[in-house]
């Protein structure tokens, strides 16, 4: 979000300032930037509970963080090995996790801005500005960060996951099926855009879901946690370059119709997840969720 106004302020106060040009401070500012969020992680990311070193958790509350470990009786991740790989392999989680996280890197929403932008500027029927083309897109970011708190604070308040993710993935088809159309008035597909990348909310709700269903074990969690990230990425990755090529740009034909179809697969697949919860029976509250 932060960047599309960070392009226009530096195209308006930077461009050929001491024979740069705007894209050329951009770059300069995104690695100062880079460097702070790096010595931000390595100060306050408070490590495990056993080895913290975190300066603003006191003696009292770092032995807390070790006893909640044991009271939900969860062990900490030690050294990987041939038979954590072994358990991870045999384990449901693995695929069907993995699989619902790919669903959700191939979605509109993980290239939303771009082509948003795209379109903005090669529009045949308005004239957009270079401030607006950057500047309209990062109300995506905001209706995210909108949807994130209050769905995700209604899931902990309320416990009925199902039911925010079949609101959300309610709003993301409605978006999807009004860009697949394309011919539609222009505030019907700025919405479009909107709701078609509001996946930002399933994020946090699917990795708490996952390290729920992997509780059993901390080391088949945590592998398999990486391996939903990895293959989710190379998703995102190959989603991008062969469905969302900028020659298709602004309408996108058979990126918008791949998009459509994963995220109804994203429907179904999300079902499956909670008939393999379901199954596992699990005696834990607040793993029993109601619909």
């Amino acid at each position: 979000m932060i960047s599309g106004y960070l392009q226009s302020a530096v195209l308006a106060g930077l461009d050929g300032k001491n024979g740069l040009a705007a894209w050329r401070w951009v770059f300069i500012i995104d690695g100062i930037i880079t460097i702070i969020v790096a010595m931000f992680g390595l100060f306050f990311f408070p490590d495990t509970p056993s080895s913290t070193s975190a300066f603003y958790l006191n003696e009292i509350e770092k032995r807390r963080c070790v006893e909640r470990m044991v009271e939900d009786e969860r062990e900490e991740s030690n050294n990987f090995t041939w038979n954590l790989f072994l358990r991870a392999v045999k384990s449901w989680q693995l695929y069907v996790l993995t699989i619902l996280w790919m669903f959700w890197n191939t979605t509109v929403g993980k290239v939303s801005n771009t082509v948003m932008q795209l379109w903005l500027k090669y529009d045949p029927d308005h004239t957009w500005s270079v401030y607006q083309v950057n500047n309209i897109p990062t109300a995506i970011n905001g209706w995210n960060i909108i949807l994130v708190l209050l769905l995700n604070i209604y899931v902990d308040a309320t416990g009925y996951r199902m039911r925010a993710v079949a609101f959300n993935l309610t709003i993301m088809v409605f978006g999807t099926i009004c860009l697949v159309v394309w011919d539609i008035p222009l505030g019907l597909k700025i919405v479009s855009y909107m709701f078609a990348g509001l996946d930002g909310p399933l994020s946090p709700i699917y990795y708490a879901w996952a390290n729920i269903l992997t509780s059993g074990d901390a080391q088949v969690r945590a592998l398999v946690l990486a391996i939903m990230n990895s293959c989710g990425a190379a998703t995102t990755t190959v989603i991008q370059q062969f469905l969302y090529p900028t020659t298709d740009a602004p309408s996108f034909g058979k990126g918008f119709k791949a998009s459509l179809g994963f995220v109804c697969g994203m429907c179904v697949w999300v079902v499956v997840v909670r008939l393999f919860e379901l199954r596992v029976k699990v005696d834990k509250d607040w793993l029993k969720s109601p619909l």
